[in-house]
């Protein structure tokens, strides 16, 4: 069960890298293309790997075929991303997500935890500094509650923010401060 775990990882990492497909959607067609479709929807639940399994698998996939094309991509949306929580420092941003996690893709948006404002509050900011923004509803499992966010055009990328007091939205969005990032970004080279 293992192997075919694993091979599902990784067909799922591609499906994440090539064509943009959410965690849970690149599984589901993955178990698809890895069992030719003759798997029952139990057995296929049974083998399915976790989301630590695919980011992992992710990450390979990102070193092996798209190696520096793919650190250059990582580090002007980390710097980007640290653009936008300056603008924002005084909503307490944290930004999180495959920015961090180092598993972004052509397909990333930046993701952002806002801290110490509501949503409205943060679009009146925005919309006065000449930047669109659209509201959204960040949608969880069936049965859970649902958020509040805004979306935005943010120079090369889009970005989501996400608004809350909980410590568990950090955590799942292995969220870290600006100051965090900074530290992650490589010193500027001095030219002589």
């Amino acid at each position: 069960m293992t192997n075919l775990r694993d091979e599902i990882a990784q067909s799922a990492a591609q499906l994440i890298a090539q064509e943009g497909l959410s965690y849970e959607q690149a599984k589901r067609k993955a178990v698809a293309r890895v069992t030719g479709g003759r798997m029952t929807a139990a057995a296929a639940r049974r083998c399915l790997p976790d989301n630590e399994a695919i980011e992992s698998a992710l990450r390979e996939h990102l070193a092996l075929f798209e190696g520096d094309e793919h650190e250059e991509r990582l580090q002007e949306m980390r710097q980007s991303a640290l653009r936008l929580a300056e603008l924002l420092a005084d909503f307490e941003p944290w930004v999180g997500g495959a920015v961090i996690s180092g598993t972004a893709t052509d397909f990333t948006e930046l993701h952002l935890v806002i801290r110490g404002a509501e949503a409205k509050e943060v679009a009146i900011f925005l919309i006065n500094q000449g930047i669109r923004c659209e509201p959204f509803v960040w949608s969880h499992a069936p049965g859970r509650s649902e958020e509040e966010g805004l979306w935005l055009d943010w120079e090369s990328w889009g970005a989501r923010l996400r608004f809350g007091h909980d410590p568990q939205l950090l955590k799942k969005s292995r969220a870290i401060s600006a100051q965090q990032l900074r530290e992650l970004l490589p010193l500027p080279s001095t030219a002589p």
